[in-house]
């Protein structure tokens, strides 16, 4: 992503709607601004992704339902635990299939420098768990 972003400011023209405050903020394609994605670092530089799980659709917010994998078949267990409003920390093999619904573009003072952030949204359409590699618990892993 943040390279598309990055092609998007190298080669932005006048006619687009964020044209100006890029250039106020003296956003060039490597400096001055930033990205917040849904894959983030922890303390250990261990990747991992946060999100708010949603089992069933919501067709007036536009929320669409995730399926839960483990190989071919549905994990109805897991999605049930995802679901929950609880903090729930899972390590193991897991590959989402994530589709970006939205960026939110906003300004920004870090360090007393003006920056553009770039905030991607995004959900889930599908998870899929590796069978024998997945590991819950209440507590970061």
């Amino acid at each position: 992503m943040q390279i598309l972003i990055s092609d998007y400011i190298r080669h932005i023209d006048e006619s687009s709607p964020i044209y100006y405050m890029l250039k106020k903020n003296n956003v060039t394609f490597n400096q001055n601004w930033i990205f917040t994605g849904i894959i983030n670092k922890g303390n250990n530089n261990t990747e991992y992704i946060n999100i708010r799980y949603f089992k069933d659709s919501f067709k007036g917010k536009k929320k669409i339902g995730t399926n839960v994998y483990c190989g071919d078949d549905y994990l109805d267990e897991m999605a049930d635990l995802l679901s929950r409003d609880t903090f729930c920390y899972i390590n193991g093999n897991i590959y989402p299939l994530i589709k970006v619904n939205y960026i939110i573009i906003n300004e920004r003072i870090v360090n007393n420098i003006p920056m553009v952030n770039f905030t991607c949204k995004a959900y889930f359409v599908d998870i899929n768990f590796i069978p024998n590699s997945i590991h819950c618990s209440t507590k970061r892993l």
